[in-house]
C-alpha cells in the first residue's frame, strides 16, 4: 500500500497535477505499528506536521521515523488525542 502510494504521481482526488496542498497538522495513533510506521513515514514526506501515539518503548522509534510530536497513549494527552481521531 505505501509503495502504491508513493508511486502515484498525484492525489487521485486532485486532477491538477501544478496544484499546491498546503502542509497539514496530522494525529497518528498506534505509530509504531506496522502501518502506523508506514504512515508517519509517508507524511513526512508530503511535509506535513505529525503527532503520534505510542507505548513509552517505542517514542524513539516513532521519533526517529519522522514524527514531529510523540505521546505515550498512556499519559492523559495521548489518551485525548486518541479520542479525538475516534470521532
Amino acid at each position: 500500500m505505501a509503495l502504491t502510494c508513493l508511486a502515484t504521481p498525484t492525489p487521485l482526488s486532485d486532477p491538477d497535477p501544478d496544484a499546491v496542498t498546503p502542509p497539514l497538522d496530522l494525529a497518528d495513533p498506534a505509530a509504531s505499528g506496522g502501518v502506523g510506521s508506514y504512515a508517519v513515514q509517508l507524511a513526512k514526506l508530503g511535509g506535513h506536521h505529525v503527532t503520534a501515539t505510542c507505548g513509552a518503548r517505542n517514542v524513539d522509534l516513532v521519533r526517529s521515523l519522522g514524527a514531529d510530536e510523540v505521546l505515550d497513549y498512556k499519559t492523559p494527552e495521548g489518551k485525548t488525542l486518541i479520542r479525538l481521531k475516534a470521532i
